[in-house]
């Protein structure tokens, strides 16, 4: 957080990192507290915080993983978005809110039941909020990227070193089945996926409410 604080700064802008269990309503309340004290508004809320753990069956899921995978996506998406709508409320139309959801919220996949079913709930919150928070003009929608590549692939317990166990393969294996499974034959990258965040908090998108959109290189076509 602090990297990406500096990294704000260096292009002349304003920037503090708050280190905060998204999953706790205390903490939350006082990141909140602390970026109006800051900045003196929020304009806009990404819900980004995730976490890629439990990678197994479902026989064979833990259920601290579970409970984990939850907290920290669905409950801290819950919890986020419910201080900072509050807050948007009072300051007049024109917020908005990104949710980070995943294309295996919208299609599932094996071996990813806590990570998946806490992107659904998330795709769910979505739409809530924005039938909600649309008569105070605050925008809501969610973004299903595919894979991408970042390091969090590479991690342990993350994708890369999982899914070639799982899968009876090794990690190129594992790439070669993830780029089969879309039109453009590659992963994404970042930029791609910051890129439709970033045009869903202009106000270019503010026809555009309740919406969760792939951005995935055409997997779900395949």
């Amino acid at each position: 957080m602090n990297a990406v604080a500096d990294e704000i700064k260096a292009l002349g802008r304003r920037a503090i990192a708050v280190d905060a269990d998204v999953g706790d309503a205390k903490a939350v309340a006082e990141m909140v507290k602390k970026a109006l004290t800051e900045f003196g508004h929020i304009d806009i809320l990404v819900n980004n915080a995730g976490i890629v753990v439990g990678l197994a069956p479902v026989v064979e899921l833990e259920e601290k993983f579970w409970d984990l995978s939850m907290r920290v996506m669905a409950k801290g998406t819950f919890l986020c978005s419910k201080a900072v709508a509050k807050v948007m409320i009072q300051q007049g139309p024109g917020g908005k809110i990104v949710n980070m959801a995943s294309i295996l919220g919208k299609s599932g996949g094996a071996f990813t039941a806590a990570y998946t079913c806490a992107k659904h709930a998330i795709v769910g919150l979505t739409r809530v909020l924005a039938a909600e928070l649309m008569p105070s003009g605050i925008h809501v929608n969610a973004v299903w990227p595919g894979y991408a590549e970042t390091h969090l692939l590479h991690l342990k317990g993350g994708a890369f070193d999982v899914f070639p166990g799982l899968a009876g393969t090794d990690v190129e294996g594992v790439y070669n089945i993830i780029k089969a499974g879309t039109a453009s034959g590659r992963l994404g990258t970042v930029e791609e996926i910051v890129s439709l965040v970033e045009f869903l908090c202009l106000p270019d998108s503010n026809y555009i409410n309740g919406q969760s959109i792939v951005i995935d290189g055409g997997g779900v076509m395949i």
